[in-house]
């Protein structure tokens, strides 16, 4: 189990359940473990992840071929990959409520490299750029 999980559920339980946070984290490992496998073996995710690997690499030969389009951008030799259309999308298509969609942080889902060097970055709010 995550460390961090625990006190996640103790921030945010009522003080006088706070202390029931690392039962309740066991008790929720398995059921989280069994949907999050259930939804990756779902021929909708499946089929996006396959396009999205796809557009992934169709981008990254642009990017070698100093190319940029829709939710990719390069500047001073670091690449910016940003996902949040993708994501959000997908979560449409499986059916996540709103509320939901609405805390997917654009920052959370744009990523840049640097060399070897992986890191998230900023990608400066809410860009409607896609990366397919």
């Amino acid at each position: 189990m995550q460390p961090y999980i625990p006190q996640r559920l103790e921030q945010r339980l009522p003080p006088n359940l706070a202390p029931l946070a690392p039962a309740l984290a066991s008790a929720l490992r398995q059921p989280a473990q069994k949907s999050a496998e259930a939804f990756l073996a779902r021929p909708q995710f499946q089929q996006r992840f396959v396009n999205l690997s796809a557009t992934a690499h169709e981008k990254i030969v642009n990017v070698l071929e100093n190319k940029t389009g829709n939710g990719i951008s390069t500047g001073n030799g670091v690449v910016t990959l940003n996902l949040h259309t993708f994501v959000t999308e997908l979560g449409q298509e499986i059916g996540l409520p709103e509320a939901a969609l609405a805390k997917i942080s654009p920052a959370s889902t744009c990523y840049s490299s640097s060399g070897a060097r992986h890191t998230r970055c900023g990608c400066g709010g809410g860009s409607s750029s896609s990366p397919r």
